[in-house]
């Protein structure tokens, strides 16, 4: 599966308008507010902005008709206007009852949020008030605005901005005020006439619309590795006794950094290994879409420059979101039960390297680069360019032998001292592309993961382990070996009850390639790296 396109949100302006008061004054004593009913909608929305015209400041009960809010009281159940004198002072003003309304972000994307009082200027009066003129004409500086916040659930009169309608750009009274993704805030609105209005005003009218400009901000673009941070605040400090035991605990879960820097890559040549980042546990946040296909974030790599992947099937869509498999055979490559050997042969040693000694390729070295050149180099250098050739361990080191057989590192350092590492022990064993990082015996920058990586993932062998992410209710091969009996080749698997054990290595399981992904690789806004809202890789 590939992806054509990458959706992309543009900046995008919405605008929602609705008449809200009318004000008609009739006098220099007193000044009567009318409300003009206009619409049914208790809560009208656009885009992915609703607005909520309240009867409360708890906005617990919308209005039934959105016009009716300031100026009317009900006399034998009907809606009249009440007399509104006009107002000495700010202070006096504000303890009339203002005008409620609540604006909810439903989207994806911050938006930044802006309201205006702009002037009606079709409006024309009728019947006994045909002969006023608007207000607007003679002194709208005497008409006054008062705008707060109201979130929460109680009318703040203490920092309220107070405007004069002439002195409005635009007749802005809210500028553009962030509310992020699911949040939501309530704003009062107070008009009125100031008390030392002149005669003028009498026989006049003014009305105005109230209008809404929401604007999308897609987020500042962030890598994959600032993306991890970001989503990741909190990082944890592994320790030796963590490998004693599976990865089942909410402490044990999560993201990890390595301590014990002699069990990892010197890269830098200083003499000490470099920090490692990695997951590990009942992780649910590190699902990622690339190149079409679903994969799960492992560990970076101690150059610095990239993160290593596990293949994770291929997703569907749900809506506007990629949903990627969990467990079964759908994470597979192929998307089958059809399963491959590690070797097709297994009774000489040579059978556990990923290259024999005579240069013939592993099958499971064949069949991953195989499907890299099928699937990945297919889609193109926008593709590959994102992807780092960093080493892959094929550890054969010799960690113990008996009379009959010999036992490498991974088995040594797993099975019996339960003391995982990322360094690989040979050079020899560092596979690579470019012969200047590693053995250059990779055709194809593309492997498998090691049990060593399984066990700082959370498996332990012998302990089942259904819960951390590695686990896929599947077996499938790691490119660890495990020891020689002098008749069978074995190789480190992950077993279907998700810890890492060992079998020969002419069994057929899944292959799950890995990768390694530029740190540097952007992801597109939204995702949260859930399965189902997975981070979407965008191609340059």
């Amino acid at each position: 599966m590939h992806i054509d396109k990458m959706i992309k949100k543009e900046i995008i302006g919405v605008i929602l308008t609705t008449i809200i008061l009318l004000t008609v004054f009739i006098g220099v004593s007193y000044a009567s507010f009318f409300s003009v009913d206009e619409g049914e909608e208790l809560v009208i929305e656009v885009g992915d902005i609703d607005v909520t015209f309240c009867k409360d400041v708890s906005c617990g009960e919308a209005y039934s008709n959105y016009g009716k809010v300031i100026g009317l009281q009900t006399v034998d159940g009907v809606s009249t206007p009440s007399a509104i004198y006009p107002y000495e002072t700010t202070a006096e003003a504000l303890e009339s009852t203002p005008y409620i309304f609540n604006v909810e972000n439903t989207g994806q994307m911050k938006v930044y949020f802006n309201a205006f009082l702009v002037e009606d200027t079709d409006f024309v009066p009728s019947d006994s008030y045909s002969s006023y003129t608007s207000i607007t004409e003679l002194y709208s500086n005497h008409v006054k605005i008062g705008v707060s916040e109201c979130t929460g659930g109680n009318i703040n009169t203490t920092d309220v901005d107070v405007f004069t309608f002439g002195e409005l750009t635009n007749g802005k009274i809210i500028d553009n005020v962030e509310i992020n993704t699911g949040e939501d805030k309530t704003y009062c609105v107070w008009t009125w006439l100031d008390n030392s209005a002149p005669n003028e005003v009498q026989e006049t009218y003014f009305v105005a619309n109230l209008n809404f400009t929401a604007e999308y901000v897609p987020a500042e673009p962030m890598s994959l590795y600032e993306k991890i941070l970001a989503d990741n605040p909190t990082i944890k400090d592994d320790n030796a006794d963590l490998f004693e035991n599976v990865a089942d605990e909410e402490s044990e879960s999560g993201l990890f950094r390595t301590t014990d820097l002699t069990k990892t890559e010197d890269v830098d040549g200083d003499g000490t290994g470099e920090e490692v980042l990695y997951f590990r546990g009942a992780v649910t946040n590190n699902y990622v879409v690339f190149a079409g296909y679903c994969w799960r974030i492992v560990r970076t790599n101690e150059s610095g420059e990239s993160i290593k992947l596990r293949y994770g099937g291929e997703p569907t869509t749900s809506g506007d979101n990629y949903v990627c498999p969990k467990t079964g055979t759908k994470v597979k490559i192929n998307n089958t039960d059809y399963s491959f050997s590690y070797n097709a042969q297994y009774d000489d040693s040579k059978y556990v390297k990923w290259v024999h000694e005579d240069g013939m390729d592993s099958n499971a070295k064949t069949q991953v680069e195989t499907w890299y050149t099928n699937e990945i180099e297919t889609q193109g250098e926008a593709i590959t360019n994102l992807i780092i050739d960093e080493p892959y361990c094929n550890d054969t080191s010799v960690g113990s032998t008996s009379s009959s057989s010999t036992y490498y590192g991974a088995y040594t350092r797993l099975d019996t001292n339960k003391s995982p590492q990322f360094k690989c022990p040979n050079a020899s064993d560092k596979y690579t592309v470019d012969a200047t990082k590693g053995n250059g015996k990779l055709s194809k920058p593309v492997a498998l993961l090691t049990a060593d990586e399984v066990a700082y993932a959370g498996g332990v062998n012998g302990t089942s382990n259904y819960t951390y992410y590695l686990y896929i209710s599947a077996h499938y091969w790691t490119m660890s070996p495990s020891h020689w009996t002098g008749s069978y080749a074995y190789e480190f698997r992950l077993n279907s009850a998700g810890y890492p054990d060992r079998y020969y290595v002419s069994t057929t399981y899944g292959l799950l390639p890995s990768v390694s992904l530029s740190s540097e690789a952007m992801v597109a806004d939204g995702g949260t790296g859930e399965y189902n809202n997975p981070y979407i890789i965008v191609a340059n």
